[in-house]
């Protein structure tokens, strides 16, 4: 099978780049794999295809670092996806399409803790690990990594700091820290904290904030601000196409859009969502609720985050303004945010679009509006 030719700044690799770097990852542990004698320091391996040797394995956890040396960056995602039962082909591809975070984040997603492959620095002495052995210590090794990539260390000041359950957050306070540690982090970890943003914002829009549950809410919305701040343009995209596509965007293509690195086209995009074939009316009632589900997130962002958080979210409010056919203040929104803002493509497009419906007496609607109403 021909793999997809890469679209980033990595090298493409095919199926046998993948299957001839297990096979050398073979070869280096096996002298050292045996079939029995488990005991705290070995890691389990499950051998593929392999023969002459135990399908399942311990190999000493120093010996395994060591056989990854020397090989490329991807090697050990695709060796923990390969020992996952996944196909070399689908693990070529996907590093193609998205380089090593993308293999890692289907790691998070889809693969399980498996005891025939997970490895156990410090297991129960004696015995092979089981499924329950997951809950006291013995987990995936890669994902395991990947799940404290974006984690809520930057929450704890706040928890540690609450006095009662009902206490109010202090969402300034999180987003600061939250944006310390986003910029400690290295390219790979910020890519998983976009991930984690495209969720946080899946969530906060289906399952509004309750009781008792400020501790999670608030670490959505930092880490929501971080990356609105991070990648305004990508961040931008995303949250119009979830607010004002009638066809809901999903998961997939939320992430996908916070991962695109082209140079945002806001002029089309807004053309498409406001004036496309499928696109809603501006009285629409589910419009106005995307559009209300969407404000009750950014507004505390906007009042809690640094200035340049604050004004994307105002050009991001002016589109929905726009959206809404209110081109008059759509254009007062631009006025105030325009000044401040690192990238103006997002309001250059709302102005352009809300001048030319004014010029064209248009009410958003596609209706002329210079007979029995206001030409805006």
């Amino acid at each position: 099978m021909e793999s997809t030719q890469s679209t980033g700044e990595w090298p493409t690799i095919t199926e046998d780049d993948v299957t001839d770097m297990e096979s050398r990852i073979y070869e280096r542990i096996r002298p050292h794999a045996r079939p029995g004698g488990f005991e705290p320091g070995l890691m389990v391996v499950k051998f593929r295809n392999m023969t002459d040797i135990a399908p399942v394995c311990y190999v000493p956890a120093d010996v395994f670092d060591q056989a990854f040396q020397g090989e490329p960056e991807w090697a050990s995602a695709a060796w923990t996806l390969l020992n996952a039962n996944q196909m070399a082909d689908d693990i070529a591809d996907t590093y193609n399409r998205g380089g090593l975070w993308a293999l890692r984040a289907w790691i998070m997603d889809d693969v399980s803790p498996d005891p025939d492959v997970a490895y156990a620095r410090t297991p129960p002495a004696g015995r092979f690990p089981t499924p329950m052995d997951r809950h006291s210590g013995i987990t995936h090794p890669v994902k395991e990594i990947m799940m404290n990539h974006v984690s809520a260390d930057f929450m704890l000041r706040l928890e540690a700091a609450a006095q009662y359950p009902e206490e109010e957050p202090d969402l300034n306070t999180a987003i600061t820290a939250a944006r310390d540690e986003y910029h400690a982090a290295d390219p790979d970890v910020r890519r998983m904290w976009a991930d984690a943003a495209a969720y946080d914002w899946a969530v906060l829009c289906s399952d509004p904030a309750t009781d008792h549950e400020w501790a999670s809410d608030v670490r959505r919305m930092a880490i929501l601000a971080t990356v609105i701040e991070a990648v305004p343009e990508r961040a931008e995209r995303m949250i119009l196409t979830w607010a004002l596509d009638p066809d809901e965007p999903s998961l997939d293509d939320m992430r996908g859009i916070l991962r695109d690195g082209r140079p945002a086209d806001f002029d089309r995009l807004l053309d498409d969502l406001t004036h496309g074939p499928d696109a809603f009316m501006p009285d629409d009632d589910l419009l106005a609720d995307r559009i209300g589900t969407a404000s009750n997130i950014l507004d505390p962002i906007a009042e809690n985050a640094p200035d340049d958080v604050a004004y994307a979210i105002a050009s991001v409010k002016a589109a929905f303004t726009l959206a809404q056919g209110d081109h008059a203040g759509a254009m007062d929104l631009i006025a105030f945010c325009r000044p401040h803002l690192d990238s103006t493509r997002l309001a250059d497009a709302v102005e352009a679009q809300a001048t030319a419906a004014g010029r064209a007496g248009c009410d958003g609607m596609g209706m002329d509006m210079t007979m029995g109403g206001p030409i805006l």
